[in-house]
């Protein structure tokens, strides 16, 4: 129905007004819903007035992308195909605004870096930041020539350095080294932490209600020295399904979780 909708848009705007009226009713019912249906998902993703961490599960890469109440968006690490990655952006991102507001890289893997030229090719971002070294591989090297192609400078982050998200969400790095930070994402009430690899004695702020854990971050530490150490709830993304999903939605004092099946 998009398809249709987008094809009828590139039509001149006098041919379209000769046309309409010769267009048979049900096409016009589908124009109008298909039209309706574009509108309403875009004014749904640019912001709703809530906060959304989404998680995904991709062969065992967990790419992570935050939406904040006013509609900004925030990717963490990626995975290795871009087809997948884009694909599960593309349902969670407008329709009409394909770029991001900040993009990390927090995971040095390989792995982790294939998709990402392509993705964020599709998906610009307007900053770029470190948490882990980029490696001096091929991966490593595509994706910073990628980014400088864009004319955009990946800026490292150090233990204690805040992006203000807007509306009062802050992400904070923590605890960093070349293998990443741990970055704790907090509004209002609600407070959650991205251990990003490091043990739960690790990490100095001991506030987040919620953690949640990756593979990286179960070799680590299992999930028991989790639980044992902290009062935060562990939401654990290492084990959704292939190609799965865990959504996080609060609105500040509340907090929603769905997951794929």
């Amino acid at each position: 129905m998009y398809a249709v909708l987008l094809l009828c848009l590139k039509i001149h705007p006098a041919w379209l007004k000769s046309h309409l009226p010769r267009l048979a009713p049900a096409t016009t019912l589908v124009l109008a819903a298909g039209l309706a249906g574009l509108l309403w998902r875009q004014v749904l993703a640019s912001g709703d007035g809530t906060l959304h961490v989404v998680a995904f599960q991709f062969e065992g890469k967990i790419p992570i992308l935050i939406r904040t109440p006013a509609g900004r968006a925030v990717l963490i690490n990626g995975s290795e195909r871009a087809s997948q990655l884009s694909a599960a952006l593309g349902r969670w991102l407008p329709p009409l605004n394909r770029s991001i507001d900040a993009f990390i890289l927090n995971e040095p893997s390989s792995s982790a870096l294939k998709a990402l030229p392509e993705t964020l090719r599709r998906f610009p971002p307007q900053r770029a930041f470190l948490g882990a070294a980029l490696p001096e591989n091929t991966a490593g090297r595509t994706l910073r020539e990628a980014l400088t192609g864009r004319q955009l400078e990946m800026l490292p982050l150090q233990s204690g350095d805040t992006l203000e998200l807007g509306q009062g969400v802050r992400l904070q790095a923590q605890a960093c080294n070349a293998q990443g930070c741990a970055l704790f994402l907090e509004w209002d009430r609600f407070a959650l932490l991205f251990p990003g690899g490091k043990a739960p004695e690790e990490l100095p702020d001991q506030r987040a209600g919620v953690v949640l854990l990756t593979p990286v971050d179960l070799k680590t530490a299992p999930l028991d020295a989790w639980l044992a150490h902290s009062q935060a709830i562990p939401m654990d993304a290492a084990s959704l399904p292939p190609d799965g999903w865990l959504h996080l939605q609060t609105d500040g004092t509340r907090l929603w979780v769905g997951r794929s099946p």
